[in-house]
């Protein structure tokens, strides 16, 4: 397995890992997001719901990257969700410096994700290429 896919695992696992992080304390984590209101039951409520796509996105880009197939796809998928998350950021008002700040990381980890995946799709055009059969005259 190569280098490169075996970083986008370890990142996608990761990935899952924050989910499931958030699912089990999302009281304390949506206090670090959010401040004092993340104690209450609709800010638990919403850090689970981000949790469950967390952990699915996470999961599903593990198991695809390591299986050789669909990976760049799942990684565009994790881009598609940070940009969302990044756009979602910029046009609410009134939000904590905090969260524009987690707008800002969001940004980040959609460009990462999408080089990552344009990466993994070339090395997997390449390997489909390589093993296409030879043209014949005829």
């Amino acid at each position: 397995m190569s280098d490169l896919r075996q970083r986008c695992i370890y990142l996608a696992r990761a990935r899952f890992v924050l989910g499931l992080s958030l699912f089990v304390l999302p009281g304390l984590l949506s206090r670090v997001w959010v401040g004092r209101g993340g104690s209450t039951p609709a800010a638990k409520h919403h850090m689970r719901a981000a949790a469950i796509r967390e952990m699915a996105l996470g999961a599903g880009a593990s198991i695809a990257l390591g299986e050789r197939e669909h990976g760049a796809d799942w990684l565009s998928m994790l881009a598609v969700v940070d940009a969302g998350d990044a756009v979602n950021g910029v046009i609410s008002r009134h939000l904590p410096k905090r969260l524009k700040l987690i707008s800002v990381l969001a940004a980040a980890s959609a460009t990462g994700h999408m080089l990552l995946a344009r990466q993994i799709a070339d090395t997997t055009g390449a390997r489909n290429a390589a093993s296409a059969p030879m043209p014949t005259d005829g």
